[in-house]
């Protein structure tokens, strides 16, 4: 049970940060795991990654 409280943790604040990033003015760019997605495009463009491990 504590490894469900950990997760809806982090589920809730990691949406959180993504929310007060997006509202400064910064990039978030969403994919799928597994997918091939070249990461550096999104640092080079100062973007956050979000590929469902945040």
């Amino acid at each position: 049970m504590e490894a469900i409280n950990k997760i809806k943790a982090h589920l809730k604040s990691g949406f959180n940060d993504l929310k007060q990033a997006k509202d400064q003015g910064i990039k978030i760019i969403g994919y799928v795991p597994g997918g091939y997605f070249p990461e550096e495009l999104a640092i080079a463009a100062g973007a956050i990654i979000d590929g469902g491990n945040l």
